[in-house]
């Protein structure tokens, strides 16, 4: 029974199913599947370091693309079709490594600790979150082209409705459309939300909560209050 860890885990790992590698130094961050090779995957971490694996069998083969300690990389984005990856480093710098050109790293001057990155719906614009501001970057030109400061402090950052979405600690959650265009509405669950997932397919909403609780809100409008977990929710996924 896999929802028996103490069994479950014990057992997986004296059937050798289970497969460690290291790799990084630091905590790891962040992990992305590449969108145009399913075996490749993408890790970042604390201590500045950006690696690329590939799964061959059993092995799986690493190849660092930067690794310097000055860096605390948070959130890493792969940009479909031309496999480009992104890194954005809390203390203002986004790491961009062009498929087959090599790396670099520009600064982010209007935010203050970025710590989220998500894609516009014209995956052309990826939109950087910091603790204070946000930022939009040109992926084909690799240029900031809009920075501004929020009237409100954002926790948590996902997608909802094909753009980026914002949770803040009062309660509102606000959708970039533009940096210009920013829907702003209340949360419809008590609490301070820290994950977020919705379903075009099953036409419902997911909210993670501070506490440990999850809201399920149905295609009814109708709210399901799920409990399980006791401290807060870090991440959902829905299909």
């Amino acid at each position: 029974n896999i929802y028996y860890p103490s069994v479950y885990q014990s057992l997986s790992l004296c059937s050798q199913s289970i497969h460690n590698w290291t790799n990084h130094e630091g905590v790891v961050m962040d992990i992305d599947f590449s969108t145009v090779d399913p075996q490749q995957l993408v890790s970042i971490s604390n201590y500045g370091e950006v690696s690329i694996h590939e799964k061959d069998g059993e092995r799986l083969k690493s190849h660092s693309l930067i690794k310097d300690s000055r860096y605390d990389f948070r959130c890493s984005y792969i940009r479909p079709k031309s496999g480009d990856i992104y890194a954005v480093d809390r203390n203002g710098h986004l790491f961009i490594y062009k498929n087959g050109k090599g790396g670099m790293i520009i600064p982010i001057k209007g935010v203050t600790h970025p710590f989220a990155l998500e894609n516009f719906k014209d995956n052309r614009h990826l939109l950087i979150v910091g603790e204070d501001g946000l930022a939009v970057m040109d992926m084909d030109t690799n240029t900031i082209t809009d920075e501004r400061k929020l009237n409100f402090r954002p926790i948590y950052v996902n997608r909802y409705d094909y753009s980026p979405i914002i949770f803040d600690n009062k309660g509102k959650m606000h959708i970039v459309r533009s940096a210009d265009k920013i829907e702003t509405k209340k949360v419809p669950v008590v609490g301070q939300v820290t994950a977020f997932a919705s379903s075009k397919n099953q036409h419902y909403e997911v909210y993670g909560m501070e506490n440990g609780t999850i809201f399920l809100i149905d295609v009814k409008n109708t709210i399901h209050r799920l409990t399980g977990h006791r401290s807060r929710i870090s991440n959902l996924k829905t299909n």
